[in-house]
């Protein structure tokens, strides 16, 4: 017959590894893939674009995955709480939209405005994308003078 007296304490279970350290289980699974992805795309001499955009792959569904294993739906709506607040005002967006038209007005005044071989379309969707991405289109393309030398050496 089952115990069923209310004096008897109940016992939780123990938090699980990945509950008690969600960050270091991330990290543990995302760096070493980042890594070889990344360190496989640069010695092979192709493009690091595709290995970063699996990289935000891999880190956004493994912190979605982590939260829901931790808390359920609940935790992955805190988690992406944060992406439906906008608290930068309306100087930022402003400026996001003032930067590039300031650069072809000045283009424009210099006479050094041509246009891209690909069309202006592709322009502004690497625009949009390395926004989004967080990584200044100015710097699209160009490779740091240390990977040169590492691939030249």
């Amino acid at each position: 017959m089952l115990n069923t007296d209310l004096d008897d304490p109940v016992v939780a279970a123990p938090p699980s590894f990945l509950a008690r350290h969600p960050v270091a289980v991330l990290l543990a699974v995302t760096i070493p893939f980042v890594w070889i992805t990344q360190m496989g795309s640069l010695l092979a001499g192709v493009d690091v674009m595709p290995a970063k955009i699996a990289e935000l792959v891999v880190l956004l569904g493994g912190a979605t995955w982590i939260s829901y294993r931790v808390g359920g739906r609940s935790e992955i709506r805190r988690l992406y709480a944060g992406l439906t607040r906008w608290r930068l005002g309306w100087r930022y967006p402003t400026l996001v939209l003032a930067m590039p038209l300031l650069t072809l007005s000045v283009a424009l005044a210099t006479r050094t405005l041509h246009p891209p071989a690909a069309g202006w379309g592709s322009v502004i969707l690497a625009y949009l994308l390395f926004l989004v991405l967080g990584r200044s289109p100015a710097t699209c393309g160009r490779r740091r003078s240390g990977v040169d030398s590492f691939r030249a050496g």
